[in-house]
């Protein structure tokens, strides 16, 4: 929809694109999403295709990776949810020597996991917009849920849900890029500027 109405105000691309997402406690199970951006048009972007890009690139970087001849083909995500149990060893580490500063390695596995499967589903969607140059801009979320989990008689673990989302923008490199545009002056535009 974002996309849409972009193209409908004759926008070139959409910069700055977030999603936020949200759950009401009245409406259990479901999840609210909602995309926001900047719709830009701009002469110096002679790409040829009426199809306004989504990007999560700042108007500046947008501007940037344009005059280094590369262009933005979509948003990307992934998401993952990792649900680490805590092994043995981790279990003795934590109960008999347990120091506040210790890594927890099985934890630690879970967000690595999570990480690398949510950056799989980034390059994934990348490769299905096109020839893909790389993912710029990439952002990620991270939240962890501690679950605790009876083991055999009355002893209680706890272990860690891991959830991970990723969000950049898939590139590729332009074919006929000319020469760098002149350097121009870009001013951010944030409420410290207004």
């Amino acid at each position: 929809r974002l996309a849409e109405e972009a193209r409908l105000a004759g926008a070139d691309a959409v910069v700055g694109v977030r999603i936020e997402r949200g759950a009401y406690e009245w409406a259990r199970g479901l999840i609210e999403f909602i995309a926001v951006g900047t719709a830009v048009k701009c002469e110096r972007f002679e790409i040829g295709d009426d199809k306004p890009v989504l990007s999560n690139l700042s108007g500046r970087d947008f501007a940037k990776l344009y005059a280094s001849g590369y262009w933005p083909v979509g948003i990307v995500a992934g998401t993952t949810v990792i649900y680490a149990m805590t092994g043995w060893n981790q279990q003795m580490s934590a109960g008999w020597m347990f120091s506040p500063n210790q890594e927890l390695p099985d934890f630690t596995r879970g967000v690595q996991a999570a990480r690398a499967a949510a950056m799989q589903r980034v390059h994934a969607q990348a490769a299905q917009l096109g020839p893909p140059a790389g993912v710029v801009g990439m952002r990620f979320e991270l939240e962890t849920r501690e679950v605790e989990r009876r083991t055999g008689g009355d002893t209680e673990v706890t272990d860690m849900m891991v959830i991970v989302h990723a969000l950049g923008t898939a590139i590729v490199e332009l074919e006929n890029h000319s020469a760098p545009p002149p350097v121009t002056l870009a001013l951010p535009l944030n409420e410290e500027t207004q």
